[in-house]
């Protein structure tokens, strides 16, 4: 599964896959501009049929070695179990702590996902319980009613 959303990253893939030429023919021939994602999507059956054939002519790890060193956005294709069993940033304990194992009151404990987010100028985000019914009322209410002048 590869990904061309934004300019960058399209042009990584065409231009690992060898494409770059036929691309650049089939946008000239649409009238469109591949820079824009709407005119990418507009093309995008056709831009397919562009890149399976190299697809289809490689072993993935030949593949992989190739879109990795450009920096292509990619993956195998995988179901959601293999991703959960395969992956190692969603196992608990990674450590990246995408995953870790929460004790939620009332039920046990669980491997729970945190944020996937990450923001440079502070960390990633631990994986937390999620709040009880009503724990956190009180505290809404009071920021609601800072600055109100009663009625």
């Amino acid at each position: 599964m590869v990904l061309g959303l934004t300019p960058g990253q399209f042009q990584s893939l065409i231009r690992a896959t060898g494409t770059v030429e036929a691309v650049e023919a089939l946008e000239t021939e649409r009238n469109l501009d591949f820079r824009r994602e709407a005119d990418r999507w507009k093309a995008r059956h056709e831009i397919s049929a562009i890149l399976e054939p190299w697809f289809a002519a490689r072993p993935l790890g030949d593949i992989a070695q190739v879109l990795d060193a450009a920096g292509a956005l990619w993956s195998p294709y995988r179901s959601f179990q293999q991703v959960v069993l395969e992956d190692r940033r969603l196992q608990a304990g990674a450590a990246d702590d995408l995953v870790g194992l929460v004790e939620h009151p009332g039920i046990g404990t669980y491997a729970t996902v945190a944020s996937p987010i990450r923001f440079s100028a502070s960390g990633a985000a631990t994986p937390r319980r999620s709040p009880q019914l009503g724990e956190h009322t009180a505290e809404v209410l009071a920021e609601l009613s800072i600055g109100r002048q009663p009625s």
